[in-house]
């Protein structure tokens, strides 16, 4: 069976496709993965043969700021509602379709995987006459913005979908999709080559039983200075804390990690504080570690956070309440109160009940 994947860009909606993609290769499928320039490295890297399509995200988003230069003012809710279906329909759908349609002219595929996100493959493949199935990202994308999308792109409404969130976290305004298949992608099994740095697993053999506390804001949001304040003010509680991101200065108590692999780093963690993007959201809870989730900008990472919270895996600090000094507190408490804990094992052993991988490829080659 040849399988074309098409994803956008970001690292949460990249990453959540490796485990499907590997396991199809792992059965002997041949596959070429489309994606925008700033995730084909990423991709590559990963062992797949991956090609180009459409413009990468600082050029969508530009171009949707051009378009529609008054979604500056709308409020935060009326935002989302207006950017998703511009964005990702609009303008990188569009952007892509000229490179996908020559990647599927040549490679001809048996069956097309796209992610919820991206909406120019699923066009092709009904124009091709083969199967379209849509990966989820995160929660789920609400129903009526699919829609809108759909519409806009010129693309049929998903039929299949392989539904990635854990029964207990969905929210209620995004009910399981028609034909979902539940997904296991949060797993903690390590890449072929994973390790962790020396220096980090040194440190952390090090610690001398103080916990160990993850500290992340994502690659697109993410401010030094925001990184460094919160960084002092965690490891002024006595942790030993594991930054991913740029510091602009070395900061006592904390050890930086350009890259650490979330398999072998978050079960060595008691608690983390991120962005609550969906990628290091959900590996999160497949690590059964609570977190404290400090949306930055993009539209799902405040639905993470909510619907984490209300499953009491942990706590959310939005906007003016995201100070240091808060999340320290709200780290504090995750590590002092059970509860959140327990939660997060509760989702951990939900998300390890799911089907894998490996048993969704045998179901779509079937």
């Amino acid at each position: 069976m040849r399988v074309l994947i098409s994803s956008t860009a970001g690292q949460g909606h990249v990453q959540p496709m490796i485990p499907l993609a590997r396991a199809l290769l792992d059965q002997g499928h041949d596959l070429v993965w489309a994606a925008p320039p700033e995730a084909v490295p990423r991709i590559a890297a990963a062992g797949f043969d991956v090609r180009r399509s459409g413009q990468d995200v600082a050029w969508c988003g530009a171009e949707y700021a051009r378009r529609w230069p008054e979604a500056r003012d709308l409020p935060m809710d009326q935002a989302i509602v207006h950017m998703y279906p511009r964005l990702f329909a609009d303008v990188a759908a569009t952007a892509a379709l000229p490179d996908l349609t020559d990647i599927v002219d040549e490679f001809r595929p048996d069956l097309v995987v796209h992610e919820a996100a991206e909406y120019a493959a699923a066009r092709l493949a009904a124009r091709l006459g083969v199967p379209a199935v849509t990966h989820g990202i995160g929660l789920g994308i609400r129903p009526a913005l699919v829609v809108e999308a759909c519409t806009r792109a010129g693309a049929p409404l998903p039929a299949t979908v392989l539904d990635i969130c854990p029964p207990s976290l969905r929210p209620s305004d995004t009910p399981p999709p028609p034909g979902a298949l539940p997904l296991r992608t949060a797993d903690l099994e390590p890449l072929p080559g994973d390790q962790l740095p020396h220096e980090i697993a040194a440190t952390i053999d090090g610690a001398g039983g103080r916990p160990v506390v993850h500290l992340t804001f994502g690659t697109v949001y993410a401010s030094p200075d925001d990184l460094r304040r919160t960084a002092r003010a965690l490891a002024a509680l006595d942790l030993l804390v594991v930054v991913s991101g740029a510091l602009d200065e070395p900061v006592p108590g904390v050890v930086l990690a350009q890259y650490a692999p979330y398999s072998l780093l978050l079960p060595r963690c008691a608690a983390v504080v991120s962005q609550a993007g969906a990628g290091v959201a959900f590996k999160t809870l497949a690590a059964g570690v609570p977190q404290v989730c400090v949306p930055k900008g993009a539209t799902d990472q405040f639905r993470n956070a909510s619907a984490i919270e209300r499953a009491g895996a942990g706590l959310r600090l939005v906007g003016p309440d995201a100070t240091p000094e808060a999340i320290a507190e709200a780290v504090r408490r995750l590590l002092d109160e059970g509860s959140f804990a327990r939660a997060a094992s509760r989702l951990s052993a939900e998300i390890a009940a799911m089907p894998s991988p490996a048993d969704v490829v045998r179901r779509l080659a079937g």
